[in-house]
């Protein structure tokens, strides 16, 4: 936890140098682990230079922004990112992200949606099943999910994402 925090840190006062007022953390929740980072995030005196600054946990298996086409948040996210890729490319990423974007699965299931209702929704590989299948973790790709994964507006409360999130730098 304390590498963790001390990283995002590190990151703010490089962000507070380069002229940003505003910044929105998003922390992964899930684990057991995210609270408490997510509280010393919140605890950090760095936090008070900036004019607004939002720490919001996600939970990878939360509800999707679109719950009649993704089955959780992470399925979502990481369509997002997938659609994204199409128009935008990575130079040279590092040999686990690639295979964390690209060879994570996603499968089609039927997901209740109210007492008598089913729909046919999107499914990421759930970690284990890639963890058994890898030998490792998807943690690079789960980053890159959690940072550029699109912000909604239950999850930032002060921040307008109605249209292009304002970043100053």
């Amino acid at each position: 936890t304390r590498p963790y925090v001390s990283a995002v840190e590190r990151l703010l006062e490089e962000v507070l140098a380069g002229g940003c007022v505003e910044v929105a953390i998003r922390i992964d929740a899930g684990g057991g682990y995210g609270g408490g980072v997510a509280d010393q995030v919140r605890d950090l005196r760095i936090l008070d230079r900036f004019r607004l600054a939002v720490v919001v946990e996600h939970h990878f298996g939360g509800r999707a922004g679109d719950p009649e086409a993704f089955d959780d948040w992470i399925t979502e996210a990481y369509v997002s990112v997938h659609e994204d890729l199409a128009h935008l490319a990575l130079v040279d990423p590092p040999a686990e992200l690639e295979e964390d974007l690209c060879g994570r699965r996603i499968v089609w299931v039927a997901s209740s949606r109210g007492a008598d209702r089913k729909v046919d929704v999107r499914r990421l590989e759930r970690k284990d099943d890639f963890r058994r299948r890898l030998g490792r973790s998807p943690d690079r790709g789960d980053a890159v999910a959690l940072a550029c994964a699109p912000w909604r507006e239950v999850d930032v409360g002060g921040f307008d994402v109605t249209g292009d999130l304002r970043w100053t730098r």
